[in-house]
């Protein structure tokens, strides 16, 4: 929404004015829509009505250009998680009006943006929560159209995992036994999974220490058969 300094009134609702003359009508609540654009259509803009007249209209550029995107540099975050600051850099040249920055919590966030003016190569972005992923894109914004995304899965602030995998035993052996686990849901992951580890106890042992499998299984591999040489439990 406008800021309220920048009008009187109440706002009523949002006009989507497409190029071809197709307008829709959405409420004063919404604060994003999906609108069916034909191929032809290049610029959309979004004008507030309120009961004093309407806005100028914000302009959204529907072109694809055909300039390189910005590269995504390293990403520093504040030690609660709360923003994370980003830089970048961007060959787009002379044509160059601004950069959007985009980001989305996942699995199924609402989408979030800020405008960056052309001559700054970073910025901050508020708002982020400790252990959640979020899909992170950068957009170059030219005289021709929009650049294609530089884009990062990112996490503000990594978190220790809420629970284990869950194990299943998929065939036993007499020395012999093939497991296979489920990755955590996403919200219980709370950072990158880099690696498994699979710990062994034998049923007689009377250490309280589990015995680490011995090398990374990598985060795609989720099955594995362990060579044993008395009964185990997990």
């Amino acid at each position: 929404p406008p800021p309220f300094e920048d009008y009187s009134g109440e706002l009523l609702r949002y006009s989507i004015l497409l190029d071809n003359g197709h307008e829709e009508i959405y409420a004063a609540a919404s604060n994003q829509c999906s609108v069916q654009a034909p191929v032809e259509v290049r610029v959309l803009s979004i004008s507030a009505v309120t009961s004093y007249g309407t806005s100028p209209p914000a302009f959204v550029d529907l072109r694809h250009a055909s300039v390189s995107g910005p590269f995504l540099g390293k990403l520093a975050s504040t030690a609660d998680g709360s923003s994370v600051r980003v830089s970048w850099s961007s060959t787009a040249g002379k044509d160059l009006l601004n950069f959007v920055i985009e980001w989305k919590s996942l699995p199924a966030g609402g989408l979030q943006w800020k405008k960056v003016v052309k001559d700054l190569k970073d910025s901050t972005i508020t708002g982020l929560m400790a252990g959640v992923k979020y899909n992170l894109s950068l957009y170059a914004v030219t005289t021709r159209g929009v650049s294609a995304p530089a884009s990062r899965l990112i996490y503000s602030r990594e978190l220790k995992p809420l629970s284990a995998p869950m194990l299943h035993v998929l065939n036993r052996e007499v020395t012999r036994i093939l497991v296979r686990w489920d990755e955590l849901p996403l919200h219980q992951q709370r950072g990158f999974i880099t690696k498994y580890t699979v710990y062994l106890q034998t049923l007689d042992s009377r250490s309280t220490t589990l015995n680490g499998e011995q090398g990374t299984l990598q985060t795609g591999q989720r099955c594995i058969c362990i060579e044993v040489y008395s009964r185990v439990r997990f």
